[in-house]
């Protein structure tokens, strides 16, 4: 499937299962890839299997490509994208109740690694503690204020980092 058309699929399309989330576990927060406890298990009230136009509470265009999964803290939904074939890479947080984008952090990569090619130059999904929000691009990243957008640290990776994805790995905060 190398070069296969997915790689191009715009960021707005991981909004579906962002709104189906928001709309099933509206006072659950889900900070990382795969739920709240990373066991890609969902617990309580019945996600829905099938919707239609009238199911949508929003949609919303966004700048960029990205694969990454919704992550959301509160009222809050935090995703990633990439423009530029991959040296500028976005972090984007939007109000889960209308899906404006409240804010968005450009975080610059001097030398795009190699994609996979089912993955985009944004596929990791970010993780948030409800303070910050962590994104990895490949030897790019950042902490973020999930309030000001401001960095809180530092997140370059000293070496490279590769685990068959093409640096195109989820992420998951331990402890």
């Amino acid at each position: 499937m190398r070069g296969c058309a997915v790689k191009r699929l715009p960021a707005f399309f991981s909004l579906g299962l962002a709104l189906a989330l928001t709309a099933a576990t509206a006072s659950e927060n889900w900070p990382r890839f795969r739920d709240p406890t990373g066991a890609g298990h969902h617990v309580g009230a019945a996600l829905p299997t099938k919707w239609g136009a009238e199911d949508i509470l929003w949609r919303v265009e966004l700048k960029g490509d990205g694969h990454s999964s919704p992550v959301n803290w509160g009222e809050r939904i935090f995703l990633t994208a990439a423009t530029d074939q991959g040296s500028n890479r976005l972090v984007l947080a939007l109000d889960a109740r209308d899906g404006k984008l409240l804010w968005e952090k450009a975080i610059p990569c001097e030398a795009p690694e190699r994609t996979h090619g089912m993955n985009s130059f944004a596929t990791p999904t970010c993780v948030t503690d409800g303070e910050r929000v962590i994104a990895f691009f490949d030897r790019a990243g950042a902490q973020l204020d999930t309030r000001t957008k401001s960095r809180k640290g530092r997140s370059r990776i000293a070496r490279r980092f590769n685990a068959g994805w093409a640096g195109n790995e989820g992420q998951a905060p331990s402890g």
